[in-house]
């Protein structure tokens, strides 16, 4: 009962503001510095690569780190799900339902803006809202593909073809309810919304090649969106098997306390204990087939 206080204390509390660095324009010290000579204090997330942390909420938006791109705003919990998928320079890369690009970007600096990065939503206005965001950040890896539904027909030429897929699925968002206090009054049809999440998990597994990886995330802290809808995937997909978190990230030069996983390897972010938004995210990995 205590730490349920703990973490429904935490949830009340403002959110901190949270930058990545552009690694594909700048060094985190550069931007760092950069901000400091605009009269900006950040100062590096432990264990989190490539993050800063504003000791204020003060715009940065109009500072020449920003205009050229060596930089965007970004909770470092974000930061860890988009760490958590293994891609390299050159891969095939599906990000699922990318919004309006944050994680997409963050793909693209992981792949070195090599290869093939592909951006789907079935919202093409924030789809949209990418573009200036690609151009300023150097990206040009990326396609946009626009979707009806998750189970759009052009995604039938990527079956079997992807090395990595990103599902950062549409949730609940209660681990976000500190930056957005309106959403826990919105009536949320919690089981439709389950229903959902595992129909998208579903098609975007199609996508992956064998020995390829699948991220499944949310920002929700409810299991009803996050171990069940994975456990319900995984007894219709044998050919899925979870892998741990832990070691993925720390590949990735990421280093999170024990907390950050619970007891089946995946990654469970709460602002109470680790100082980030709320996310949950399973590291999945398709097997060879007999």
């Amino acid at each position: 009962e205590a730490e349920t206080i703990k973490l429904a204390q935490s949830l009340l509390s403002a959110a901190p503001a949270d930058i990545r660095v552009n690694s594909l324009k700048a060094t985190q010290a550069q931007v760092q510095q950069s901000l400091a000579d605009a009269g900006f204090e950040l100062t590096p997330i432990d264990g989190v690569t490539n993050a800063l942390r504003q000791a204020g909420r003060s715009p940065l938006f109009r500072t020449d780190a920003f205009q050229q791109g060596w930089f965007e705003m970004q909770d470092a919990g974000s930061q860890v799900i988009g760490a958590l998928l293994p891609v390299v320079s050159g891969q095939k890369v599906v990000d699922f339902c990318a919004g309006a690009g944050g994680k997409t970007l963050q793909l693209a600096a992981a792949m070195q803006n090599k290869g093939s990065l592909i951006a789907c939503d079935v919202s093409e206005a924030r789809l949209n809202r990418m573009r200036p965001r690609l151009a300023r950040a150097g990206v040009d890896n990326v396609r946009i593909m626009p979707l009806v539904s998750e189970t759009d027909a052009r995604l039938k030429k990527l079956r079997g073809s992807q090395d990595a897929v990103l599902v950062d699925a549409p949730c609940s968002g209660s681990g976000t309810w500190r930056r957005s206090p309106d959403m826990k009054w919105r009536n949320m049809e919690l089981t439709a919304l389950n229903a959902t999440q595992l129909s998208v998990l579903t098609s975007a597994a199609k996508l992956v090649r064998e020995e390829g990886y699948l991220v499944y995330a949310t920002c929700s802290l409810m299991r009803c969106e996050n171990e069940a809808v994975v456990d319900a995937f995984l007894a219709q997909h044998p050919e899925y098997v979870r892998l741990s978190a832990q070691p993925r990230l720390a590949e990735a030069g990421y280093h999170l306390p024990d907390t950050a996983f619970n007891e089946q390897g995946a990654l469970q972010l709460r602002p109470d204990l680790h100082g980030m938004d709320g996310f949950y995210a399973v590291l999945l990995q398709r097997q060879i087939e007999n």
